[in-house]
């Protein structure tokens, strides 16, 4: 740099530190590896000099190796323009940018005693009293500070700009120029500048340590004779390139990790793997996979309320991948299995219930071998899947063919038969070798207010069964539905399409943004015409002189701070009360466990067992979680309990896809500049003047599963693509028929495989001592 204007701002630690003030050199020295941004160090040093108004010439030290092996950057600094153009071998003053470089090269080569060195670390100056004793020692936590401003990752922080800070601290320069510095070498230095500014004020005083400077004895030569030269051969042997392993202070390896929507999937479902033989356009494969976990895809891939697409990474790329939709493809297109009932192992198990837990309970047993009946006080199986869901979400066809696959193992469904009054829990206990209680919530919840039993006045799921069993309940021409969960969905739509007035009004007592309901159903009923009162709290049914419902009474609610949900409290508004007058309510607020005979039975901590010998339960009957998916989940843990109680096979070992580490993949992990943008596939709806004609499913299936299944990235599992081999700079990653592995002799640790993987395969971990 040519010399700029400005006063001598240089501080006078390195000029007492200097052993050639006389010269009026400053020479200055920085420690790295390739990556960590040395050489923007040396730059943003150099920079507060030419802005103090000194000559100034930086250069950096490269080796023949690249990331990851040792760097140098170079300062000098003068009142004079500087001819000199050699390495500095004597510096005034070092910094280095990570400990584990201590270990691997003399950073105090030609400081003299007395000399400043500034450290990246966490430790007091005083903790390097034995190795470096005779020099001023001062110390930053430069790599902390970096993570805090989002600078790097956990095993490669950028800390140079917040090491630069601590620089510019101790050579006596002002908050000021440390900006001015870094907005002139940087295009975006916000993060950096905050960095920096930490460093600066965070560093710990030089410390000069008491002692005198131990110099590490000199390596001997490589070879002294001739005769010792490596010959020819040996050379080409090892023509790979230059073994580096010794300089590795962390190593990389494969792990596989959980994928996000794996881990939120109530039902347990291999959402990588099902996606992944979509993609690769094996639908029968993938719902196979599906099949290990649920035997209803074509039930969740319409119903589930899709947790799993809220933690999809690709969420903060393009939107989430459609694993519902994708899901209910694979249902619709994929070829059945064969199945061959299993041979039977001689053991019975009762299961009371045929909703999604007792069915997927059931379905696991009977793939085991054991002769299972189903109960159902219904007339007709599903439980809530029929009785609870409308059929323009679910249809009775897909709910049917999904039953006959299950009938297809030999399990036996009994409806019209109520455990309870029709058997006994002691009979099934004494003639089945275990009891599986999947009845779900059969029981509505009270809100006690007046007029609650008024003609006129129902319960969602009491309106709901009545409804599909076909028993000609009446729909008033001004419905007002209590709550915000599905049920309380699921009753508007359906009065929506049976009210002549289709005069439908949904009340609940905090805002939609609270609703527990799946928000594309709320945005379907807005659609078709249901209006929502927010902030709305009943008090009492409302009757004429004859009885009649004629209005609800309500208070208006404000929000407060949040309650055990996690929601914000309703808090009543003084003098706030009014009408909305309608000629129906239906309560849709909350459903209950109703099991009179089971009333002295406790339930284990893990949902599953109870204090009766081989009586297990599963679904909402023990979690209340109210979905589909985390019934099937419940059941399948079940019935794993109830094979393991019995004595059966421990299960398989788990498959080559599992997890080796329990570490969910999130975003952060990631290389999205390798991931392609892809728009997500939306399924058709009917539009809305055909969805009120009747009970027509109202959405419909994607074009193209594989399309969609192919925006999954499959976070967390290693797919071959070469991004390691390729990136590497030694020839350290060998590849062998689409697997990896790492030569540790030629890794030295550079992370760049680690940064580069575009699905969070490879860690970096620490060498072993």
């Amino acid at each position: 740099m040519d010399r700029g204007g400005g006063e001598d701002r240089a501080g006078t630690i390195l000029a007492e530190s200097s052993a050639r003030e006389a010269h009026a050199v400053r020479e200055l020295r920085f420690h790295g590896r390739g990556g960590q941004g040395v050489v923007l160090l040396s730059k943003l040093v150099a920079r507060l000099y030419f802005q103090a108004g000194k000559h100034v010439k930086e250069f950096p030290k490269f080796g023949v190796e690249r990331r990851g092996a040792p760097v140098e950057g170079y300062v000098r600094v003068s009142d004079q323009p500087i001819e000199l153009a050699c390495q500095i071998y004597e510096p005034d003053a070092v910094a280095v940018m990570a400990e584990s470089i201590l270990d691997q090269v003399d950073v105090t080569a030609g400081l003299q005693p007395g000399g400043m060195l500034l450290l990246n670390s966490p430790h007091p100056p005083e903790t390097f009293r034995s190795r470096f004793a005779g020099f001023r020692v001062a110390t930053v936590d430069a790599s902390a500070i970096a993570l805090r401003h989002g600078l790097g990752t956990p095993l490669a922080p950028i800390a140079n700009t917040a090491l630069f800070g601590a620089f510019a601290r101790l050579a006596g320069f002002s908050r000021e120029t440390v900006a001015a510095a870094l907005q002139a070498e940087l295009k975006r230095p916000e993060r950096d500048r905050r960095a920096a500014l930490e460093g600066y004020a965070s560093v710990r005083p030089a410390v000069l340590l008491p002692g005198t400077p131990q110099r590490p004895p000199s390596p001997p030569p490589a070879f002294r004779t001739l005769e010792e030269l490596p010959d020819l051969a040996y050379s080409l042997r090892d023509a790979r390139g230059v073994r580096t392993g010794t300089w590795r202070s962390q190593r990389p390896v494969y792990r596989f990790k959980v994928a996000p929507c794996h881990a939120r999937c109530p039902a347990g479902n291999d959402v990588r793997g099902f996606l992944g033989a979509l993609a690769a356009g094996a639908v029968d494969r993938a719902l196979e996979i599906l099949l290990e976990t649920s035997p209803l895809p074509g039930v969740c891939g319409r119903v589930c309320p899709h947790p799993c697409e809220d933690e999809c990474n690709r969420i903060a790329l393009d939107g989430a991948v459609a694993v519902r939709a994708a899901e209910r493809f694979v249902a619709e297109r994929g070829a059945e299995p064969r199945w061959e009932v299993p041979p039977r192992n001689g053991r019975r198990v009762a299961v009371v219930g045929s909703g999604p837990a007792g069915l997927s309970a059931a379905w696991q047993l009977g793939r085991r071998g054991y002769r299972v009946v189903v109960f159902e006080a219904a007339p007709e199986p599903g439980g809530m899947l029929r009785l609870g869901i409308p059929a323009y979400r679910l249809p009775r066809e897909v709910l049917d063919r999904e039953l006959a696959r299950i009938g297809g193992l030999g399990v036996e469904i009994r409806c019209g038969v109520h455990v309870g009054r029709d058997v006994g829990v002691e009979a099934l206990v004494r003639d089945y070798d275990a009891v599986v209680v999947a009845v779900g919530q059969q029981g509505d919840l009270r809100l006690g207010i007046p007029g609650e039993d008024a003609p006129g006045a129902f319960h969602g799921l009491s309106f709901l069964r009545e409804h599909h069993l076909g028993r000609g309940v009446r729909v008033g021409e001004k419905v007002i539905v209590i709550g915000g969960g599905n049920t309380a969905v699921d009753v508007a739509g359906v009065c929506l399409r049976e009210s002549p007035t289709r005069d439908v009004t949904i009340v609940y007592r905090r805002s939609r943004a609270e609703m527990p309901a799946i928000p594309e159903e709320v945005d379907q009923i807005l659609d078709e015409g249901v209006r929502l009162v927010e902030l709305a709290s009943p008090l009492a049914v409302e009757t004429d002189a004859a009885g009649r419902v004629v209005g609800l009474r309500c208070q208006q609610m404000e929000l407060g701070e949040p309650d055990g949900s996690g929601r914000r409290r309703p808090v009543p508004v003084a003098g706030s009360e009014h009408v909305l007058p309608c000629d129906q309510v239906v309560f849709a607020t909350g459903q209950a466990r109703s099991l009179p005979w089971a009333h002295d039975v406790e339930i284990a901590a893990d949902g599953i067992h109870t204090s009766l010998a081989n009586v297990f339960v599963c679904g909402d009957a023990s979690t209340g979680e109210g979905t589909v998916a985390a019934a099937i989940g419940s059941g399948r843990r079940a019935a794993l309990a109830v094979h393991r109680a019995l004595g059966g096979r421990p299960e398989v070992p788990a498959p080559s896809w599992a997890p080796q580490v329990e570490e969910i993949l999130r975003a952060e992990r990631i290389h999205w500049a390798h991931v392609e943008p892809q728009p997500r596939s939306e399924p058709p709806r009917r539009a809305v003047e055909q969805r009120l004609r009747g009970y027509e499913e109202v959405v419909g299936s994607i074009a193209d599963g594989a399309a969609e299944a192919r925006r999954c990235i499959q976070c967390g599992t290693c797919t071959a693509c070469d991004r390691c081999f390729v990136f590497c700079p030694e020839p350290a990653v060998i590849r062998r028929h689409g697997t990896y592995a790492f030569d540790l002799e030629y890794c030295k640790g550079c992370g760049v495989c680690f940064e580069e993987c575009p699905r969070g395969v490879i860690d970096m971990v620490e060498e072993p001592a």
